[in-house]
């Protein structure tokens, strides 16, 4: 290629910027021409851009990491060299190249700082064997980041590890509650340690709320099979004829919410509280607490109910121990009269809002923007 020749030429100008600007034109020369090199050529750039690179300022490498990062033909020894820099330099490649094998990350996260460490954690994908690597080094930051990386997997050993760090770790122990392949009997553990947690907070403020309740609230999700649309249309035929029957009462609630049936619970409290269902699944799912307490607490359900319904809240698992046993603890001081007076805005603004728009398009937010007046 004689535009080497030519760049090998312009390498030996002494200034910082006209090097620092050499540097990018044979950055941008290796990215247009990476499909043709040959390995002489390949091996050419590599030494040109790794012996400028190293004779300026680190902020200019970081610059030219940062491009490297995204090149899938990128030269093999200068990434590595670069992923062991500074970590300026070496965030972007950690966090980013392809190039680098699963065997270099291990080797990375077993000797480098851990800021170096928290970058591979921030990988699109991480196998077993650099996680592995990573709990085993980790500090506190490089944990949480790495458990919270859905597209990391983990060994068994790992997720041990990492519940036993969450002992002392309620931001760990949150996100193992809440990722899908946390194994189930460490699950069990992390739920344990949650209720425990609660149950030593209801104690120290002297609240008066009973074990099982708190088990109830803080009960891991159970894997249930996939309901069929005849299995879900018996259920509302179930749920329409106790209603007829006036036999639909607060056991039937409970009885969904154990199933994780959140369609079938939405249901039976449409029918019991006489709210349209986009609302009663609005205050159930989505907006503050304080709905779903005036839901309940107008229609008189146990404060057992409430702590219940929060089951179903996909969020549950990252409140803390006092913000549970202050929900609990607000519900049962509410107010019936305050909440009965917002129970009547919400049917008679449901009613309207059906007539309006009767015909809109399912899923579409009716509730979820809107300010209501719930009582603090």
């Amino acid at each position: 290629m004689q535009i080497l020749d030519e760049l090998q030429e312009l390498s030996a100008t002494k200034s910082s910027e006209s090097r620092r600007a050499l540097l990018h034109r044979i950055t941008d020369l290796f990215a247009i021409t990476a499909d043709e090199q040959q390995p002489d050529h390949k091996a050419a750039f590599d030494q040109i851009m790794d012996r400028l690179a190293y004779e300026l300022e680190t902020s200019v490498r970081a610059e030219f990491a940062d491009r490297l990062a995204d090149m899938p033909n990128a030269p093999t020894r200068l990434t590595h060299k670069l992923a062991i820099d500074e970590i300026e330099v070496a965030r972007p490649v950690l966090t980013r190249s392809k190039i680098l094998s699963d065997e270099f990350l291990v080797k990375v996260a077993k000797t480098q700082s851990q800021d170096h460490l928290l970058a591979i954690c921030k990988r699109e994908n991480i196998n077993v064997k650099v996680t592995d690597a990573l709990v085993n080094r980790g500090n506190d930051e490089v944990l949480l980041n790495v458990s919270s990386n859905s597209g990391a997997n983990f060994s068994r050993n790992s997720f041990e590890k990492l519940t036993q760090n969450a002992l002392d770790n309620s931001a760990l122990n949150s996100i193992l509650h809440d990722r899908t392949d946390t194994p189930a009997d460490l699950l069990q553990t992390i739920k344990k340690r949650v209720a425990d947690k609660i149950k030593a907070e209801t104690v120290a403020k002297g609240i008066d709320i009973s074990e099982d309740e708190i088990d109830e609230t803080v009960e891991v999700k159970s894997a249930t099979l996939e309901t069929t649309d005849a299995e879900r249309e018996a259920s509302f035929q179930e749920i329409d004829y106790l209603h007829s029957r006036k036999q639909l009462d607060e056991r039937v609630i409970i009885h969904y919410v154990k199933l994780q049936k959140t369609e079938e619970t939405v249901y039976c409290l449409h029918l019991m509280t006489d709210l349209d269902q986009s609302t009663v699944k609005h205050c159930l799912l989505q907006a503050e607490l304080p709905a779903l307490a005036v839901l309940c607490k107008s229609n008189s359900f146990e404060r057992s109910t409430f702590a219940s319904l929060l089951q179903l809240r996909e969020n549950i698992g990252q409140a803390s121990g006092s913000q549970i046993v202050e929900a609990i603890r607000r519900y049962e001081s509410l107010d019936m009269a305050s909440a009965q007076r917002v129970m009547r805005f919400l049917k008679v603004r449901g009613n309207a809002q059906a007539a309006s728009q009767k015909e809109s398009a399912e899923g579409q937010q009716e509730t979820s923007e809107e300010k209501l007046p719930f009582p603090n």
